[in-house]
């Protein structure tokens, strides 16, 4: 049996302050924070050579730790860029509508970072 203190009348529960919790690092990497269109996106990036871009799927839970395994795969070969699209991981979470474009957008500037780090240089995507 579940046994619940009583209330009074009127009377408000005490509140408790909440802090939230700090979300630890989802990938053994550097991050960059990247400001545009599509908001302050975190992007991810660790390893030398050909550029490749991570890109997680968009769920209840999603970021880049979803890439993980991938991420840390291609890191002794390759520069690896993986992004917290829109509302995920170290990403802006605004009241705005989410939708293709903003991902998009996001992506684009993802790949503008790359340009920018790496040259005008092809860049594998795995998504």
């Amino acid at each position: 049996m579940i046994v619940r203190p009583r209330r009074r009348a009127g009377v408000a529960p005490p509140e408790i302050p909440m802090r939230p919790t700090p979300l630890p690092d989802p990938l053994n990497a550097e991050r960059r924070d990247l400001d545009g269109r599509a908001g302050r996106i975190a992007l991810w990036r660790a390893g030398s050579g050909p550029p490749v871009l991570l890109v997680h799927s968009i769920n209840a839970a999603a970021s880049a730790y979803e890439v993980g395994p991938a991420f840390e795969a291609i890191v002794p070969t390759r520069r690896a860029f993986a992004p917290d699209l829109p509302g995920f991981g170290f990403s802006e979470r605004g009241d705005r509508r989410y939708d293709v474009a903003l991902y998009v957008a996001a992506l684009e500037a993802a790949l503008d970072a790359i340009a920018e780090e790496c040259g005008d240089v092809p860049v594998d995507v795995l998504a």
